[in-house]
């Protein structure tokens, strides 16, 4: 039969004591933002846990489309975030891989905006004064915000810049100038935004002013004869009449003037009359 000792040195020898270790347990992946531009920060992190009865070292991996590590020192049951910043440099889906967690995110290229340019007037064919509106619609069609400066053209020269409100893509702003042009002829309108334009050709026509014309018979009161020799003036125009009493003043504006019939002799009249528009 054994001693108690010796059952005792038995037991120990089968069974011996397990010394606490470090276990560490990885969770919890974070990649933000998961949609950056070009050249912008990512931040990838994971939460780590000693789970062991013991304090130890840990080396997180970070693998993928970036290869970077860090070390951890943890107590038992201590938690900790490791985390890692990448940059992505080229447009893609980047993949990340942390201690057998997996995720990805996406560049894109770095925003800019761009402009389409439409040109619209009140009239493709002005007579010379006249005013004319000017319609200008930008839209952005690039991929971030922009402020567009518009440049009014009128035959190669600079008539006019304005300075939209920010656009957002896909959106459309507008202004407006307005002009008039003194020459008669054919006028390109030009209108640039950045490197987007548009042109419209318009036909400024001259018109020749309507004229009137003043004109009557001068009698005799009495007899009603015609009145020979009569001086007709209007506006420092002068005219006699002829021997039917006929007078003719031509080619005056269109308006009311003040007309006077004298002849040495006789009484000076004065009255107002309007010139006839010309047939």
């Amino acid at each position: 039969f054994a001693t108690q000792e010796e059952l005792n040195y038995h037991i120990q020898t089968e069974h011996p004591e397990v010394p606490p270790v470090a276990e560490f347990e990885v969770s919890d992946l974070v990649i933000y933002p998961t949609q950056v531009m070009v050249g912008e920060t990512v931040i990838i992190a994971c939460t780590v846990t000693n789970i062991g009865g013991e304090a130890g070292t840990k080396t997180i991996i970070c693998t993928g489309d970036f290869v970077a590590q860090r070390t951890v020192t943890l107590a038992p049951g201590e938690s900790t975030t490791v985390s890692f910043e990448v940059t992505p440099e080229v447009a893609k889906i980047y993949s990340v891989s942390v201690d057998g967690l997996y995720g990805s995110f996406e560049a894109t290229e770095i925003g800019v905006p761009a402009y389409s340019v439409a040109l619209e007037v009140s009239n493709m064919n002005p007579e010379v004064g006249e005013k004319i509106s000017c319609w200008i619609d930008i839209t952005n069609i690039g991929t971030a915000p922009g402020t567009p400066i518009v440049s009014f053209y009128i035959d190669g020269a600079l008539e006019a810049t304005r300075t939209l409100l920010p656009i957002s893509p896909g959106e459309t702003g507008q202004t407006y100038v307005g002009f008039s042009l003194d020459i008669p002829g054919t006028h390109i309108l030009r209108v640039e935004a950045d490197t987007a334009f548009d042109e419209l050709t318009i036909e400024v026509i001259e018109v020749v002013p309507k004229l009137a014309n003043i004109y009557g018979v001068v009698t005799f009161k009495e007899t009603g004869a015609p009145l020979e020799g009569v001086k007709a003036s209007v506006d420092g125009r002068i005219t006699y009449s002829n021997y039917n009493g006929a007078y003719r003043i031509e080619n005056l504006t269109p308006r009311t003037y003040t007309m006077t019939l004298e002849k040495e002799g006789y009484e000076t009249l004065w009255d107002t009359v309007k010139g006839r528009i010309q047939a």
